[in-house]
């Protein structure tokens, strides 16, 4: 999970919640916060949960704990297209303490794989430890509607760019 904004046409990212083999109830108490779109992987939606005789996916589980997701753009070659123009524009800015995020970004590459139709050799992103890289495309993929870019967000005090929020607030109260 990467909690992030948009501010003046640029994504930042200034947490992540990187934990793996915990339940979902596990992982709501965590990242639970108000005013937040939540987007997962599609794959998500596969009903593969058996519970009480029925079948549940990662959705249902996330909703019973009060987290409404919803599936993400799951385009991978449009999404690291997007993703590489822009950080090439200088979009994207990530704070230094999302470690596990850029950890995955400087790692990651693409392989080749067979075509099983054609028999050439095609790129492909390398699936192994992209979790995160994951995350960020679904982030740029979702294209925030520009009209609710001067809405306010709730961003939680206790984050990085709360306290970074909450400096400015107090240096403009102190100038003026």
């Amino acid at each position: 999970v990467s909690q992030s904004r948009y501010e003046g046409g640029n994504i930042i990212i200034y947490q992540e919640f990187y934990q793996q083999n915990i339940r979902v109830s596990e992982v709501v108490e965590q990242v639970k916060e108000e005013n937040v779109r939540w987007n997962i992987d599609p794959a998500s939606a596969e009903k593969s949960i058996q519970r009480e005789g029925q079948l549940y996916s990662l959705f249902n589980e996330y909703r019973d704990n009060g987290i409404v997701a919803y599936p993400a753009e799951n385009d991978v070659n449009a999404g690291i297209n997007r993703v590489g123009e822009m950080f090439k524009q200088g979009k994207i800015k990530i704070f230094s303490i999302c470690k596990n995020l850029i950890h995955e970004l400087e790692r990651y590459h693409w392989s080749e794989e067979k075509e099983t139709r054609t028999g050439m050799l095609t790129p492909k992103p390398y699936k192994s430890e992209d979790h995160l890289c994951d995350c960020l495309r679904y982030i740029v993929m979702a294209r925030l509607d520009k009209s609710n870019l001067n809405k306010p967000e709730f961003i939680p005090v206790s984050s990085p760019l709360g306290k970074l929020n909450e400096l400015k607030r107090r240096r403009e109260e102190y100038v003026h």
